[in-house]
């Protein structure tokens, strides 16, 4: 199913005005559904043909669990495009209007940070809030223990010793809640003198 629909879209997509519908099916249908690439299209239509963007929308909301295509636009940062889709959904704005004004009022990755946390996009809500400056790094690192992120930790903050220190002392204390005495004695070594490390 993939395969034809990539290959149906390769030839169509020289005009996108005339197979827009045709082109949105083969992203909608795919397995599992392409929610992504059919509303970067509809970015496209906006910018390019501006006229024919409301009944793509339409279009793609009949297609589509238009919760879940809801929650893609709000993952790709676009205020814009999520409230088209809320509102040619005829989602109730007391669901997402409240919400959409308390983002709009953050910073940038103050923000990417909300929505990854309430889309449950975990990994990617430490690196916005790592983003967001040092300031922040109370929060990460509470946010970062709560979920226990500490492969992406140790990637993030690997050229920042004085919180990569922080980080190896909070990965030892979960390791030592879980009885790993040894690989928490070696974590925290990490942490000390050369002179008196263990061996």
């Amino acid at each position: 199913m993939n395969a034809v629909c990539d290959a149906l879209r390769a030839l169509l997509e020289t005009d996108l005005v005339k197979y827009v519908e045709t082109i949105l099916t083969t992203h909608v249908c795919k397995q599992p559904p392409d929610y992504e690439a059919g509303l970067r299209v509809l970015l496209q239509l906006q910018a390019e043909h501006p006229s024919i963007v409301e009944e793509a929308i339409k279009y793609i909301i009949f297609l589509s669990n238009v919760n879940q295509l809801y929650n893609v636009a709000l993952g790709m940062y676009d205020f814009q495009l999520v409230l088209m889709i809320a509102q040619y959904s005829q989602k109730d704005p007391k669901e997402y209007l409240p919400f959409l004004r308390e983002l709009r009022a953050l910073d940038k990755y103050e923000q990417r940070f909300r929505i990854d946390d309430h889309l449950g996009r975990r990994e990617s809500a430490l690196r916005n809030l790592k983003a967001a400056g040092p300031e922040r790094f109370d929060d990460a690192s509470s946010y970062l223990s709560r979920y226990e992120l500490y492969d992406t930790a140790f990637e993030i903050y690997k050229d920042d010793k004085e919180h990569l220190a922080v980080v190896h002392e909070l990965y030892g204390d979960y390791l030592y809640d879980r009885r790993d005495f040894h690989d928490a004695a070696i974590c925290r070594s990490l942490q000390l003198p050369k002179k008196i490390r263990l061996s």
